[in-house]
């Protein structure tokens, strides 16, 4: 099979400042005599440093941006909620020192964003357009990786995401089924399915033949 790409998301606002608590929070961590600079992200961020800002939108964004992208099959939609995941860093950033997993928090805030914007309605069944707009692609895209992509597209949308969560951004079967509320056994599912379906496509275009 092809190699599966990377979003590329929109950039981030200007400034950055709060948010509400959630599961992913836990206890501060006992302060030490270091430098900024060496201080955990997530204390850079309640101090409203700008530096740490951008290391968090450049760390975990692209997989959050992805992963809307792959739910809506529209880059404006999935441009739409990162904006606002990253409105809710700026205006609640004191509580971002008490977050212990930043990424699993920020999938959170994206999922409840989400869903403020009438997500529901918004889920693409099978992504239509061009294979080269119907998911994001990374810039070093190997031979092969368009035609993927298009394949991915037309994906039911539960596996879709599956797939891009997993495979292009690494997060676990645990970790995929905490964000979409339901089993690790039902993540590794719809991953397997959604392997035997690209894999047969894959063949069906020609690939993959001695």
């Amino acid at each position: 099979m092809g190699t599966l790409g990377h979003a590329t998301p929109p950039p981030p606002p200007e400034s950055v400042t709060n948010l509400p608590p959630h599961r992913v929070y836990g206890g501060e961590p006992p302060e030490s005599p270091m430098n900024a600079a060496e201080r955990p992200l997530p204390k850079r961020l309640a101090a409203g440093d700008p530096h740490a800002f951008a290391e968090l939108y450049d760390a975990y964004v692209p997989a959050v941006h992805g992963w809307l992208w792959a739910r809506s099959g529209r880059k404006d939609l999935a441009e739409d909620v990162v904006q606002a995941v990253m409105l809710r860093c700026v205006r609640h950033r004191e509580s971002l020192a008490r977050v212990r997993d930043l990424r699993a928090w920020l999938f959170a805030v994206a999922r409840n964003e989400w869903r403020r914007a009438g997500g529901r309605k918004r889920w693409a069944t099978a992504l239509d357009g061009p294979a080269a707009d119907a998911l994001p692609a990374r810039a070093d895209e190997p031979p092969g990786g368009e035609e993927m992509r298009g394949l991915v597209a037309r994906l039911r949308p539960e596996r879709r995401e599956v797939v891009v969560l997993h495979a292009w951004h690494g997060l676990t079967f645990e970790e995929i089924g905490s964000l979409l509320d339901t089993s690790p056994n039902t993540v590794a599912s719809r991953w397997r399915l959604a392997l035997e379906e690209l894999g047969h496509a894959w063949k069906a275009g020609g690939h993959g033949r001695d």
